[in-house]
């Protein structure tokens, strides 16, 4: 999610509408990778934990 919220920061020359919408298709594509890497991982982790192991991957 910080190069979908961040990275467009270094393309100053391209369009704001396209710079929204590819930063909101990198976000949906993190999103639905996560989601499903989170309930499998629940049964072997706590919520807290899969939180602190996103934070430290990002």
């Amino acid at each position: 999610m910080t190069f979908a919220w961040y990275g467009h920061l270094k393309f100053r020359g391209v369009d704001l509408w396209q710079v929204v919408l590819i930063s909101w298709l990198i976000a949906l594509l993190e999103y639905a990778l996560q989601v499903p890497a989170n309930r499998l991982g629940y049964g072997k982790f706590s919520a807290i934990q899969l939180k602190t192991i996103q934070e430290i991957i990002h």
